[in-house]
Formats: C-alpha cells, sequence, structure tokens
C-alpha cells in the first residue's frame, strides 16, 4: 500500500474529474464544532446531492469512522443528502452502516 495514500486518493478523483471535464465538485470539509471529512465531493445524478470522503490508510476499519462520518452527515443543514464512503487499506469490499467501505485499490470501481 502506498504510504500517502490520501494524496494518492485525491490525485486519483481528480484525475477523473478532469477527465469529465469539471474538477469543480472536491472539497475538504471541516464546521465550526471541527467535525471534518478528508473529501466533500459534488455529486450530478439521481441519489445523493454530495459524498463524504474519508481515507483511513489502516488495514482494519478504525472503530469511530463510521459514527464520525454519520455524526458529519447530520449536522449538515438545507436538507442536503450525502451518500458516505471510507476508503481505507484493507481489501473487502463491503456496505456497513450507511456507509460503503472501499480498499483502495478499489476506488475506480465506484461511480463517483
Amino acid at each position: 500500500m502506498p504510504l500517502k495514500l490520501l494524496p494518492s486518493t485525491v490525485l486519483w478523483l481528480l484525475k477523473q474529474q478532469l477527465a469529465s471535464g469539471d474538477a469543480s465538485g472536491i472539497h475538504f470539509y471541516r464546521d465550526a464544532q471541527q467535525r471534518e471529512a478528508d473529501l466533500l465531493l459534488d455529486r450530478h445524478g439521481p441519489g445523493s446531492n454530495h459524498a463524504l470522503v474519508e481515507i483511513k490508510s489502516a488495514a482494519t476499519i478504525p472503530n469511530d469512522a463510521l459514527s464520525a462520518l454519520s455524526r458529519l452527515s447530520a449536522a449538515v443543514p438545507n436538507g442536503d443528502t450525502f451518500a458516505r464512503y471510507l476508503i481505507y487499506g484493507g481489501t473487502t469490499h463491503q456496505p456497513r452502516s450507511n456507509t460503503t467501505i472501499i480498499p483502495w485499490r478499489q476506488i475506480q470501481s465506484v461511480r463517483w
């Protein structure tokens, strides 16, 4: 696994956005209570308005990672809806607790 999983993932997503002709929808997010997500992606299509993405380099899923994404998406005003993703250094792709867990080697399989 690359030592710099966060920059590698962000660069891959940026490359995908540029290839589609729109790189304006990639953001870092932190609110006044210091809750943050590694990425906030604008989505243009049916379903969620945005995607919150947390990136962890560990091969196991940290216990607090899923609850942090849940708290953050619940705190966002204006009725915006969020898909939640956790990209991690493991090998198992799985949906869990309203969050899609994606091994970093499989991020190309997700329709962002």
